[in-house]
Parts: C-alpha cells; sequence; structure tokens
C-alpha cells in the first residue's frame, strides 16, 4: 500500500526512445578511462598507483583517510596522474589509464570473502566499503558510513527505484534484466541494518519491473516486498518516497533514520549484491543516454571512467547541435561543461536537449503572489516569502523562519512560476545565508 505525498508536479516522462532499450555494452572498449579522485560526498581519495604503473581490473588506484576506495575499472597502464574535467563542473585529479583491452582481473592479496548469509551485519558493512560502494542515486553518501550509523536504529529498508527524472531509464532498465540480484542486494541490506522489513518502490510507469520483480520473488522466495507508486515528481527524493512507502513524515531538519527507515537507490543495491555474492567491487554502472539530439538514444552499461563522449558515439552521435548537456536529469542534474568529463558512480544519464525540448529561461517578472510554488513544494515551504525576503535585503532572522535548509532543490517551484523567477536558486541562498550567518556565532531568531 502506498500514502500520497504533498505537492510535486506531474512531468512529460519522455522515456519512451530508451525503456525499451536493453543495456548493452560499448561496441568499441574506451581506450582510456579517467576515474576522478572526488566520486563521493567527502574528502577526495589520494592516488595509490603512479604513472607507468600497470593495473589491472578491480585493483585499488585511490584511497580517502575515511575509507572509501576508488577501483580501476579496465586493466593497463596508468598514463596519468592530473586534474581532468569533472562532470559536477570544474576540474578534479584523476588517475587516468590506457585500457590494454584485457580486463585482466585484479588477483594480488585478494582476500576470500564468506559466504554472505554467513557473515556478520559489520562483515557485510565492511566488504561494502572496501568494494567502493557509494549512493548511486544522489549526493554518493558512502553507503557502509550510511549503514553503519542506521543500524539497529531503523526497522524498514526502502529500495528506491522510483526515477522520478524525465528522460533517465538506466535503473529501469536494470530491474528488469538484473531483477533477482536486486532482490537479493536488498536483503543483503536488510541484514546489514537489522530491519525487519524490506520494500522496493517503483514509480507506477514501470509496471513491467514491478511484474518482473514480484515474480522473481516468488520463485526465489525473497521477503522482499514491491510496491507500485504512483508517478508523481519528486517522488525519487529521499523524504517524499519514505512518506509515499511507509505514510511515515519525516521531520523538518530531519532524515530517513529519524523515522526508522534507511533509504538506498536501485544500482546501489546491485553493487551490493556484485560485491557480496560475485566479490567484485565498484567498476561498472548503468547509463542513459538520450534527448533530441541523439541519433540512437540507448542504455550503456559501462566501466566508470569512461569518456562521456565515447557514450555519445556510441550512440551515433548528434542530429544536431544540442541545446544544452545534462547529467542526472533536467530538473535536479548538472549542466555539463564538456564531454571530455568521464561517467563517475553517481552517473546515471547524458542527455542532450533539442531546441524543440529545451528554450533558455525567458526574462524574469515580478512576484504575482499566486501562491503556485507553495502548492508544489512538496516540503511545505513557502519559495515566494523566501525571495521576498531576499529582494527586501534578506534579513537573517526572517529568512531562518521560512527553513530554507529543508529545501531538496527538485525545482518544481522553478518550474511552475509564471514570474519565471529562478526560485531554487532563491532558496540556496537563502539557505546557505543562514547557515553562513550560524557559523559565524551570530544569534538567530528560534
Amino acid at each position: 500500500m502506498f500514502h500520497f505525498i504533498f505537492g510535486g508536479i506531474h512531468l512529460e516522462g519522455r522515456k519512451e526512445t530508451t525503456r525499451g532499450k536493453p543495456m548493452a555494452l560499448l561496441e568499441v572498449a574506451p581506450k582510456q578511462v579517467i576515474l576522478p579522485m572526488s566520486m563521493h560526498a567527502g574528502a577526495p581519495c589520494a592516488p595509490t598507483v603512479t604513472v607507468g604503473q600497470a593495473v589491472e581490473l578491480g585493483q585499488p588506484v585511490g584511497r580517502s583517510e575515511e575509507g572509501m576506495v576508488i577501483h580501476a575499472s579496465v586493466s593497463g597502464t596508468v598514463s596519468a596522474v592530473e586534474p581532468r574535467p569533472h562532470p559536477g563542473g570544474g576540474t578534479c585529479l584523476a588517475v587516468v589509464i590506457d585500457n590494454d583491452g584485457k580486463n585482466t582481473l585484479w588477483t594480488a592479496e585478494a582476500d576470500v570473502h564468506a559466504d554472505y548469509e554467513r557473515m556478520s551485519a559489520e562483515q557485510i558493512v565492511r566488504r561494502i566499503t572496501e568494494a567502493g560502494i557509494t549512493g548511486m542515486g544522489g549526493k554518493g553518501l558512502p553507503t557502509g558510513e550510511k549503514l553503519a550509523a542506521a543500524w539497529n536504529k531503523v526497522d524498514t529498508l526502502i529500495i528506491n527505484a522510483a526515477e522520478s527524472e524525465p528522460y533517465v531509464t538506466a535503473d529501469h532498465r536494470l530491474l528488469l534484466e538484473r531483477g533477482e540480484p536486486v532482490l537479493i542486494g536488498a536483503q543483503i541490506l536488510k541484514k546489514a541494518v537489522g530491519a525487519h522489513r524490506a520494500v522496493i518502490a517503483v514509480e507506477g510507469n514501470k509496471l513491467n519491473a514491478v511484474e518482473v520483480l514480484e515474480r522473481r520473488r516468488a520463485r526465489r522466495k525473497i521477503d522482499v516486498d514491491v510496491c507500485a507508486v504512483p508517478s508523481r515528481y519528486p517522488l525519487g527524493a529521499e523524504k517524499q518516497i519514505v512518506k509515499t512507502a511507509t505514510g511515515r513524515e519525516v521531520p523538518p531538519g530531519g532524515t530517513a533514520m529519524d523515522v526508522g527507515c534507511v533509504v538506498i537507490n536501485a544500482a546501489t543495491t546491485f553493487a551490493v549484491y556484485q560485491a557480496l555474492v560475485k566479490d567484485r567491487p565498484l567498476t561498472h554502472r548503468a547509463v542513459t543516454v538520450t534527448g533530441g539530439t541523439m541519433i540512437r538514444p540507448r542504455n550503456f552499461w559501462v566501466p566508470i571512467g569512461t569518456p562521456m563522449r565515447e557514450l555519445v558515439e556510441a550512440s551515433g552521435g548528434f542530429r544536431e547541435k544540442a541545446a544544452i548537456l545534462f547529467t542526472g536529469g533536467p530538473m535536479t542534474g548538472a549542466a555539463l561543461e564538456t564531454l571530455d568529463a568521464p561517467v563517475t558512480k553517481s552517473t546515471n544519464s547524458v542527455i542532450a536537449l533539442a531546441d524543440w525540448e529545451y528554450t533558455a529561461p525567458p526574462k524574469q517578472t515580478v512576484c504575482i503572489r499566486c501562491g503556485r510554488c507553495v502548492a508544489v513544494c512538496p516540503m511545505h515551504l513557502m519559495p515566494l516569502l523566501v525571495h521576498r525576503e531576499l529582494t527586501l535585503g534578506g534579513d537573517v532572522e526572517e529568512l531562518e523562519r521560512f527553513h530554507a535548509e529543508d529545501c531538496i532543490a527538485c525545482g518544481c517551484c522553478t518550474y511552475i512560476c509564471p514570474a519565471n523567477i529562478p526560485l531554487k536558486q532563491r532558496m540556496a541562498e537563502a539557505a546557505e545565508r543562514v547557515a553562513r550567518t550560524a557559523d559565524r556565532g551570530e544569534e538567530v531568531a528560534p
């Protein structure tokens, strides 16, 4: 049984071009992979290899003080350790590996891992950390860290397979083609956090995936529920998926764990299966390549670090110049500065929009206080009042009353605003101003 969320909007899915396309391997393997040392929330990893060193598929090439690991996604030779473009913008120190095409598996110093069914929760979490698994659908929080914090504090595990962003179908194809591993991964995660219930929440526009999961669940007698939820953006956000799957409301400033839940992305769940059952670190992921300018939109299963330009070429290239490039979805994703940026652990799409799909934001006019932004805000916030206060000078005591820090940056307010005010950015500005004042120790209103 599902529960309705407050606010949100109905968007054109525009998933038709790729939802029926199976995940494919690149016909020509990438000649080079670029592995940014920052692919997760927290301090970047430090390279553990040097230029000229031979590496094998699955070998650690970067490690952070907190224990996060980055692994080689191909075998070959390290050709550079230098700043390279990052899909999030700017540059980042990266390990560049020339692919030898052999995909030689790394075996040196490999541990023989026990059967996951006999492993303790602590051992499971340790193995997930060793495999370099992060959240693959959001901010990239290290999964092992998240699971350790949730141990014995939650009763429900939610696998987020909503995928409510337009265009993106990577998780949908993962459920269709590898549904059983996702179910087993959910069982493993359920044990890792000590939860009593696990549920996979899938949007109702993916009923064929729900059917696949139900069949696999019944055949293997896997104790994981499957829930079809309404198709409404931003259902894929953590607080909204908790509300939909359980009816519990995450309090302002709180997290899913405050109401006894932990939320893990579907792609992350599959990576957990790979690590615990197949003993493979996170080196590959599913990526959707689509948009109105793409000649042959497709879903790929690619090595992490593959330059996005090679994905575009494998999809036939552009039929016309793209109006804008996105990764992660047009609502919450990042605008791509260059196709030389590589696929990272959290990259689920490359979207090239045509002129007919995208128009530059029209000229901003005056707020007419229509209240549409309030009606669609899934967090019960009041963007129009935040905008008014910032326009008047941004009194911190007033801004703090509006709880802009609870904004999930879904962009619903900007999308619906008839005055074309960039309310999403205004909410971020307000939250930053309040946080900056708090950091300086200045007093704000309770």
